[in-house]
């Protein structure tokens, strides 16, 4: 029986293929026997991606103003805070109270929740883009211009030109692959899609980001290019709250705060992340010292 595994995991194509076939904008760019490679060997393959440029521990801990606060649930779930300036991620088992935590963080910024204290205006970027995300009969610039149509327009009336402008230059600052700004945003690949929704938060000008996965199914070159962008949006003061599934990028964030049956089991400095640590509390009942937590 013969195989094609297809991934943007390169730890699963590393692990489980032989031979390796590596397509960009469609074409075959090069083969090699899996045994070979290497993450670096591969990533090179794929295109001209700069590595991710490091961060010190502690650089934007606690730096900014308090942008989320969630208290803790008697001893049964972690408090959970997001300053200015900060990447926090939430880990753990898909379903355990992740997107929904972000809904929350969402609904609270509208003051349609308790227990949350938001401060600041928000944006969300979904990872399913087919059905949360793309307006899929609007242009690639109706697309990113529609979080920002307040500052866009006058007496009601949208600015043409400072709306193309706009898209434009959010598409040279995410490298986002299109003909033009008119073109349609379906006609994009999932990657530059992806973009388009991530370009859309950022030209809002919002306070806080909320990220629900938004690299799923993305390749490895696009989501180093959010990754860098992701950093520079928090070095610029604004907060970021990220859901991922994929254990590798909880690398980036500046704490992580892991989910198990819809309560925070456990929170982690970037300087003491270890994936190890995040799976062991992703299947905890409790946090540390605290008390049992029930299923939600």
């Amino acid at each position: 029986i013969a195989c094609v595994f297809i991934s943007h995991r390169l730890a699963e194509i590393l692990a489980y293929a032989d031979d390796v076939v590596v397509l960009r904008d469609g074409g075959i760019v090069g083969t090699a026997p899996a045994s070979g490679l290497d993450d670096d060997r591969l990533v090179a393959m794929m295109g001209e991606v700069r590595a991710p440029a490091g961060r010190d521990a502690g650089d934007a801990r606690n730096a900014g103003v308090p942008r989320v606060e969630a208290a803790g649930q008697d001893g049964e779930s972690l408090p959970l805070r997001l300053h200015a300036g900060e990447i926090v991620g939430l880990a753990g088992l898909a379903g355990h109270g992740q997107r929904a935590f972000l809904h929350r963080v969402f609904a609270a910024a509208r003051r349609r929740e308790r227990g949350l204290a938001v401060n600041g205006s928000i944006a969300h970027v979904s990872g399913d883009r087919a059905s949360e995300g793309i307006f899929p009969l609007w242009s690639v610039m109706r697309n990113i211009s529609a979080g920002a149509l307040g500052r866009l327009s006058r007496f009601g009336l949208v600015d043409p030109a400072a709306e193309r402008a706009l898209a434009e230059d959010w598409a040279k600052s995410l490298a986002i692959r299109t003909p033009t700004v008119a073109h349609l945003a379906t006609r994009l690949s999932g990657g530059n899609q992806q973009k388009v929704l991530v370009a859309r938060a950022l030209a809002s000008g919002a306070d806080i980001l909320l990220l629900d996965d938004p690299t799923r199914g993305v390749d490895v070159g696009t989501k180093r290019e959010l990754y860098a962008r992701m950093r520079a949006h928090a070095a610029g003061g604004h907060a970021i709250l990220w859901y991922t599934t994929e254990n590798a990028e909880l690398a980036e964030c500046d704490r992580v705060y892991v989910f198990s049956r819809g309560r925070i089991t456990d929170a982690i400095d970037r300087d003491a992340y270890s994936e190890d640590r995040v799976i062991r509390a992703s299947f905890a009942s409790a946090p540390p010292g605290g008390g049992f937590a029930r299923a939600g």
